[in-house]
């Protein structure tokens, strides 16, 4: 009976791992990076820029990173903001390192109310807050690194950007503002829109999944391994000795034949003596 169960746990084993690993790799959500927002708290609106970096900025689905952790909105969330408000050039938001003091992590305009950024010049941002932004205010404009676009968070992570989109108000964008007319787009934001994509629920979803499937496969083997070097030999199993009638020893009845008294009343091993 061991030997059989033996047997069929090792079958079983590939498959489970198989369908295990399958399982895993299409988890919903599953990202190996996680964003926080200035006050050191996760924030799952946001995606990593880079994925497969220790430390990256995070933008919202659709929208574009660039290299010095400004993020710009998608021209859908352009098109699709309020009546009555304007979406600015740039935003800052998110970044994987809590902390936000790895360069990677735009770490300007904290101090602002809102999260919209526009730009002055070369190297030169205004950071908007409650009395708007105003590029001729040294108290306004801050210092960053012109940056290049890095890549495009894909619209697959999120099903909710359609309803952010459409029911934004100003203190949920970041990029929504009322105190200016509306900004115009930077050239090389809406350039880089077909060219630069980063699919990032695709590459870190295969990147879980197959860690997985080497994790559990390596469980497998070494569990199948540790299982082989407890169990015992298997011997050779006693051969039972049967009688020729087909019964076991232990099943053998003994029979004692009585003496039945001759009908003379002479035992049957005294016979008379012949004449």
């Amino acid at each position: 009976m061991s030997s059989a169960r033996s047997s069929l746990s090792i079958a079983i084993s590939p498959r489970a791992v198989v369908v295990l690993a399958c399982l895993l790799s299409q988890v919903p959500g599953a990202q190996s990076t996680i964003c926080y927002d200035t006050t050191g708290l996760p924030n799952t609106n946001y995606y990593p820029c880079e994925p497969d970096a220790t430390i990256s900025s995070c933008c919202a689905a659709g929208d574009v990173c660039y290299s010095n952790g400004l993020c710009s909105p998608s021209q859908a969330r352009k098109d699709a903001h309020p009546k009555g408000t304007f979406i600015t050039d740039f935003y800052r938001d998110s970044c994987s390192d809590p902390s936000f003091k790895d360069p990677k992590c735009l770490s300007q305009c904290f101090n602002e109310s809102h999260q919209g950024i526009t730009k002055c010049g070369q190297n030169r941002y205004c950071c908007y807050g409650l009395p708007g932004c105003n590029c001729n205010d040294a108290r306004q404009v801050v210092t960053i690194v012109d940056g290049s676009v890095i890549a495009t968070i894909d619209l697959g992570v999120s099903t909710s950007i359609a309803h952010t989109s459409s029911s934004t108000s100003t203190s949920k964008d970041p990029t929504a503002t009322t105190t200016a007319p509306e900004s115009s787009t930077p050239a090389n934001t809406s350039q880089s829109q077909g060219s630069k994509s980063s699919a990032v629920p695709i590459g870190v979803g295969v990147g879980v999944g197959g860690a997985a499937l080497i994790a559990v496969a390596a469980a497998a083997f070494f569990l199948r391994r540790r299982r082989r070097q407890k169990s015992p030999p298997l011997g050779p199993q006693p051969k039972s000795e049967t009688k020729p009638d087909g019964l076991h020893p232990e099943m053998m009845i003994s029979h004692t034949t009585a003496e039945l008294p001759s009908p003379h009343g002479t035992p049957m091993y005294e016979l008379p003596a012949p004449r």
